[in-house]
């Protein structure tokens, strides 16, 4: 059926590989189109939060999709990367921006408060919402998915680090984190 998941109980299973990552220091997994993470969340639901994402894509013949918020999997995922190589969500209120650039590693970051987003490339700002809460960016309290798409709309995408805030952070925290193609990573 549409937006089906099943569970695996290793990486493998899942065909996910390790890779090398961005620097020594910074290994790397291969994630294949339909498979997903899961980020569970026992607290209650975000609607101020911040993902960061140090990524890299080989195509953008189809989409990449970053976060699916609906544990359902039964409608379009909520933050993606777009045939163009754009960030966002073509919804009333954002769209997208930016251009992820092919087989060089980025740093998405999309920083939600109140539920309006923004999103960061390589710590510059490239799409802001303009401060309807449609409901799209909610974390829920039973969590939220990465890499999914309700109809399979996606793609391989190389990931070398995730991580989760339970605050917005602001432009200036995020040009703080660095960029990926600089060399820089987080221990977290």
């Amino acid at each position: 059926t549409s937006g089906a998941i099943t569970m695996q109980s290793d990486l493998a299973s899942a065909g996910i590989n390790y890779i090398t990552g961005p620097t020594d220091n910074n290994k790397a997994i291969s994630v294949p189109a339909l498979s997903i993470f899961r980020i569970a969340n026992t607290a209650s639901a975000l609607s101020t939060y911040t993902l960061m994402y140090d990524i890299r894509v080989a195509s953008v013949a189809g989409f990449h999709c970053l976060l699916q918020t609906n544990l359902n999997n039964d409608d379009d995922a909520d933050f993606c990367i777009n045939r163009s190589g754009a960030l966002g969500l073509n919804v009333d209120g954002w769209g997208y921006g930016g251009n992820v650039s092919l087989n060089d590693w980025h740093r998405v970051i999309l920083s939600v408060k109140d539920g309006i987003p923004c999103a960061y490339l390589d710590g510059v700002k490239v799409n802001e919402g303009t401060g309807t809460d449609n409901g799209n960016w909610l974390l829920a309290e039973g969590g939220t998915f990465l890499f999914c798409d309700n109809d399979g709309e996606d793609n391989d995408i190389d990931v070398a680090e995730i991580s989760l805030w339970d605050q917005a952070l602001n432009d200036a925290q995020v040009l703080n984190l660095g960029t990926i193609s600089s060399g820089e990573s987080l221990s977290v």
